[in-house]
C-alpha cells in the first residue's frame, strides 16, 4: 500500500477534525520549570500532535504550554514514533488532552 493511502486511511479514523497549527511549545511530565522544546503540527478537539527530539512513553502525562499563547494543557500520551527528519532523531507523537 503507499504512503499517501495509508494517510488518507488513518485519517479517516480519526474521531476529530485536525486543524494545522504550527507553532512552538514546552512540553514537561512535572511542571514547566524542567521542559523540553518541540513544533506543534496540528489541534483537534481533543488532542494535539506535535514532533520533539524527546521520545515519550505512551500512557505518560505531560503538561503541553504554547510559547505564542498563554495556554498550558494536561494531556495524555497516545502514540510516539520515530518519523523521518532529513536524519535527525525526531519523534512524531500524538496527545489526548483536556483542552
Amino acid at each position: 500500500m503507499e504512503k499517501a493511502s495509508e494517510l488518507r486511511q488513518f485519517s479517516e479514523l480519526r474521531e476529530h477534525e485536525r486543524t494545522d497549527f504550527d507553532t512552538p511549545v514546552l512540553f514537561s511530565n512535572d511542571n514547566l520549570e524542567n521542559h523540553h522544546r518541540a513544533m506543534m503540527q496540528n489541534f483537534s478537539d481533543k488532542g494535539m500532535y506535535f514532533e520533539s527530539n524527546e521520545y515519550i512513553r505512551p500512557g505518560s502525562t505531560v503538561y503541553v504550554k504554547t510559547i505564542n499563547y498563554c495556554s498550558v494543557n494536561k494531556c495524555e500520551v497516545r502514540w510516539c514514533s520515530r518519523i523521518n527528519a532529513e536524519g535527525k532523531e525526531v519523534f512524531g507523537i500524538g496527545l489526548q488532552c483536556e483542552l
